[in-house]
């Protein structure tokens, strides 16, 4: 509310206010939900804005047009996403307009929490059985690898493995060094796999 409000009291009255919700999700981090409020007002000057989030400063454009305001708004934001594992980030131009991005972690509902641990569950049970497999079970190991974790939604990785099951089927149980090759192969699939969970989790 108080980013809602600072963008209406530093915009005129003509100009436009934009609101809008994303939920971004990248390989490598959590989910996060991002929220812009994008104004088209005074602008903040760029040297103020490291101190933006400190408590009691205020902007020098602001203090000049003698806008109403006690410094204190941007610092509690900053606060209460913080407390909630979110951060905030801002963009300006003097005197064409300010974007303040808010970030939260996207919570997980008990239902995904299920899954993803019965997913982590899946993939630990995995990399255990290619770990212990002798070398003439590994083209079974695989096979029955492959079609477990493509069971619960890792199906690029699962067809991989199944892939390379059916090269090692075809191989002679002398062909040790060849097979131990294709085991470190789908080890490292399913670590990457867990790896990646983990991130997002």
């Amino acid at each position: 509310m108080n980013l809602l409000t600072n963008a209406i009291k530093f915009s005129p009255d003509s100009s436009e206010i934009t609101i809008d919700f994303r939920d971004e999700k990248l390989a490598d981090k959590a989910a996060e939900v991002v929220v812009r409020v994008i104004d088209q007002g005074m602008g903040i000057p760029a040297e103020d804005i490291p101190q933006l989030f400190t408590r009691f400063f205020r902007a020098r454009n602001a203090v000049s047009d003698q806008v109403q305001g006690t410094g204190l708004g941007l610092a509690i934001v900053q606060k209460i996403l913080e407390a909630h594992g979110g951060s905030i980030h801002v963009q300006s131009e003097l005197g064409a307009g300010t974007t303040m991005e808010m970030r939260f972690p996207q919570a997980l509902s008990q239902v995904d929490e299920m899954v993803a641990a019965r997913r982590s569950q899946v993939l630990d049970r995995s990399i255990a059985t290619m770990n212990s497999a002798s070398v003439p079970d590994v083209a079974a190991a695989a096979h029955e690898t492959g079609g477990a974790i493509g069971f619960y939604t890792y199906e690029s990785e699962g067809e991989k493995i199944l892939e390379i099951s059916r090269v090692v089927a075809k191989l002679p149980e002398s062909a040790i060094d060849e097979i131990e090759n294709y085991r470190r192969e789908i080890l490292m699939i399913l670590e990457k796999a867990k790896h990646d969970l983990g991130e997002v989790q």
